[in-house]
């Protein structure tokens, strides 16, 4: 668990200051879809998502045991292009948990991600989820995405 906190802090504390050369990608493609290992559903996921700018980004999906959606901040300079971008968000979901049925959830993910010059991405994030089905019980949580933005 240590290897991973400094893994993620590391790579959260240098994409603060790694920039790109080329035009933000975030700007450039600005819908596209990922594939998510954990994350809001526990699972394996399917997501659409579209930037309404280099900041903002909306997120729907679903997966085998649940759906989600959410809105996403990526924080970042307008004037500076970053290729890494740490985020924070939040998302509403519907989806079976660990110990009953399917319910509502609330999951806050905190995270960074690597958008390519051509729009392919990869993300890895942290989260925090609170469930308010039968029973009221919140638990750590994490994800890795992988998709492309057309």
């Amino acid at each position: 668990m240590k290897k991973i906190t400094t893994c993620f802090l590391f790579l959260f504390y240098f994409s603060i200051s790694i920039y790109s050369q080329y035009p933000n990608p975030r700007k450039t493609y600005k819908s596209g879809f990922s594939f998510t290992l954990g994350g809001p559903t526990l699972a394996l996921s399917f997501s659409l998502n579209h930037f309404f700018n280099e900041h903002v980004n909306m997120e729907i999906g679903g997966g085998f045991i649940g759906a989600y959606g959410g809105i996403k901040y990526y924080y970042g300079r307008k004037m500076k292009v970053m290729r890494f971008a740490p985020y924070t968000g939040l998302c509403y979901n519907y989806s079976a948990s660990l110990f009953e049925y399917p319910c509502p959830g609330i999951y806050v993910p905190l995270g960074v991600q690597l958008m390519s010059k051509r729009g392919f991405t990869l993300g890895l994030e942290a989260a925090f989820e609170h469930r308010y089905g039968h029973y009221n019980y919140s638990f750590p949580w994490a994800a890795l995405k992988i998709g492309a933005n057309i």
